[in-house]
């Protein structure tokens, strides 16, 4: 069995974060006193934070600008996760993250912090666009595209793996694409540095509560079930980098397929059904689309119930997708 402790961290020029610092709350010090940013425009919401575009006065130019909605501000666990997506996000300087530029608080003393704006759809818009049959997206977007998107999401992962850095809530949802080709895997709120322990959330929830609507949890379990593995629906505190290689298999079938892996409407239809391994093969799922037997042999091994039987790496499974594209551009 392969662990995080046993990959060997790459040493290069940019000094990743202790895991002790994650959380470690903003000196009182850190202030933004000034006027420092103008002509906020809302440019996307989820359901604890909120992003703007809006200009930086001191470098002329314009980023995004994200904060916590009202209700979570104030939230001793999600500001804790807030400074772990911002810190994780700045210290995983890799071309597939977003750039950090700014950490700070505004003047009510709430956190926030910029990055890098990045126009295009998500992961998730194409894929619904392509089912769909939109021509301008069902040409533009062909199985070697994904394949590609794919590739590169993987080289974030296994960057951040070697790391020690457990994504946690990769998605299609998180995976952001720009006017000029980038593919960005982006909220890293939900992310393990080393062995920290989650934030706990201040609402006393006993069972999770369910949005039907975006199949996220909310309470003390967070997460998205449709994109969960098997043991981190069960809530298990011994997640490891093999949870994020059963979530690279999702992706992969939702390329492949248009479809989510499981079916379920409500979180115990979900759970049941993950940690049954009630995964039915890409090419049983839509028998009239022709999917390659290599690729559906690669996602299932990323999908099997015991981490022990999937990819040890993400390197590995990244060999395997090389290897197939490889394959069909010489054939």
């Amino acid at each position: 069995m392969t662990s995080l402790d046993d990959l060997n961290p790459i040493l290069d020029s940019y000094p990743l974060i202790k895991p002790e610092e994650a959380d470690e709350p903003l000196s009182k010090e850190v202030h933004n006193h000034g006027i420092h940013y103008s002509k906020f425009k809302i440019f996307a919401h989820g359901g604890k934070c909120v992003i703007y575009s809006c200009r930086d006065l001191h470098l002329n130019r314009t980023v995004a600008y994200k904060k916590l909605k009202p209700d979570f501000a104030k939230d001793p666990g999600e500001q804790t996760r807030f400074l772990r997506e911002a810190r994780v996000s700045a210290a995983l300087q890799h071309p597939n993250t977003l750039p950090v530029y700014e950490i700070s608080r505004e003047n009510s003393g709430q956190y926030y912090f910029t990055m890098k704006l990045v126009h295009g759809p998500t992961l998730n818009k194409i894929i619904s666009k392509v089912k769909e049959g939109d021509p301008s997206y069902v040409e533009k977007y062909t199985l070697d595209t994904f394949l590609g998107m794919l590739v590169q999401i993987c080289n974030c992962m296994n960057y951040a793996h070697t790391h020690g850095v457990i994504h946690r809530d990769v998605k299609p949802e998180n995976i952001l694409t720009g006017t000029f080709g980038e593919v960005l895997l982006i909220d890293w709120g939900q992310a393990r540095v080393g062995r920290l322990p989650d934030p706990e959330i201040s609402q006393e929830i006993q069972y999770p509560i369910f949005d039907s609507n975006t199949m996220t949890l909310g309470g003390q379990f967070q997460g998205t079930p449709l994109y969960m593995s098997p043991e981190q629906i069960k809530n298990r505190n011994d997640v490891d980098h093999r949870s994020d290689i059963y979530c690279l298999g999702v992706l992969l079938y939702e390329i492949l397929t248009k479809e989510n892996v499981v079916t379920g409407d409500t979180f115990p239809e979900v759970m049941s059904q993950t940690t049954r391994n009630e995964i039915i093969t890409p090419r049983e799922r839509v028998p009239n689309e022709e999917i390659p037997e290599e690729l559906e042999n690669i996602c299932m091994k990323c999908l099997q119930l015991d981490p022990n039987a999937r990819y040890s790496t993400v390197e590995e499974l990244l060999a395997d997708i090389r290897e197939f594209r490889l394959r069909k551009m010489k054939a």
